[in-house]
Formats: C-alpha cells, sequence, structure tokens
C-alpha cells in the first residue's frame, strides 16, 4: 500500500488518505495506517460480490480490528481509538447492489440506475443532523454496455 501510495504522489498527488479493496487481508488496516491511509470504504467480500448486511448504513466509525472474508466481527465494532474511518455506503434492500450492475438478472443498466435511486431515498430517509452522513457507490463505465454507438448513455442520461 505505501509503494501505491508513494507512485501516486510521484504523480503529483499531494494528500491520500482514501482507498477501497484489498478486502481480504488478515492486517488490511493496520497496513493502511502505516502507508498513511485513515479513510477507508466500500468493502465487500470480492469472492462473493457481495456487502454484509451489517455494512449497509450510513454513519462512518472507527473499526476495531481488520475484515477478514466472512468474518466482520471487529470490523463491524466501533472503537474510538481506531485508525481508519470506515465510510458505509449507505442503505440498499440488495446485498450485492455492487455486483448486479454486471448481472443480467438485474434487469439491464436502467434497474441499476433505479436501486441506485431507491438506495439514495431510504439513506436520506435514516440521515440524523447530530451525525455524519454518508451516500457512496462505484460506478465502473464500462460495465455498461447500452447502445454500441452510444456507450455511456445511461450515464449521461
Amino acid at each position: 500500500m505505501k509503494e501505491q501510495v508513494d507512485l501516486l504522489k510521484q504523480a503529483g498527488a499531494t494528500r491520500i488518505r482514501y482507498w477501497s479493496g484489498g478486502n481480504l487481508y488478515l492486517n488490511l488496516l493496520d497496513a493502511a495506517s502505516q502507508a498513511g491511509l485513515d479513510i477507508m470504504g466500500n468493502y465487500k467480500n470480492p469472492e462473493l460480490q457481495k456487502t454484509d448486511a451489517r455494512l449497509l448504513m450510513i454513519h462512518p466509525w472507527r473499526p476495531a480490528g481488520s475484515p477478514f472474508a466472512t468474518d466482520l466481527t471487529k470490523y463491524v465494532q466501533h472503537s474510538s481509538s481506531g485508525k481508519i474511518i470506515y465510510l458505509p455506503v449507505g442503505i440498499f434492500s440488495r446485498l450485492d447492489h455492487a455486483s448486479m450492475r454486471r448481472s443480467a438478472d438485474a434487469g439491464g443498466d436502467w434497474e441499476y440506475f433505479d436501486s441506485l435511486t431507491e438506495g439514495l431515498e431510504a439513506s436520506l430517509r435514516a440521515t440524523r443532523a447530530d451525525r455524519v452522513n454518508v451516500l457512496q457507490f462505484t460506478i465502473h463505465a464500462g460495465e455498461f454496455r447500452g447502445n454500441p454507438t452510444a456507450p455511456f448513455e445511461v450515464i449521461d442520461t
């Protein structure tokens, strides 16, 4: 992780705090902290392409320990001395919301964006004025097939 941070700084970045991915490493949070990172988001088990239901919320926390495969016991437990802040994705009705955009069973690109709208609405209903409220999602533009003559039309719209 430190090597990647250093490469980004060589490319001109001045402050790097956030990462996502690399979710199956036992000492992930320690490695990130040693690399100067302090904010993580978008945890999902890459083998299952699903998010654990305990992570579908909108209020960040400091995990007591690293996530590892299906054992998120310490990861979902808040520790005021935790070095890393976890930014949750929001409230979604499906645990596979991150991978459903690649699934023909989901009904296509428009249905994926409809699910994002539903997640935004559910997340907005759960906001609290006395807390930080977060909703985030990642779009990989190449995953939206769309019209071959206008491949990014669904994103533009």
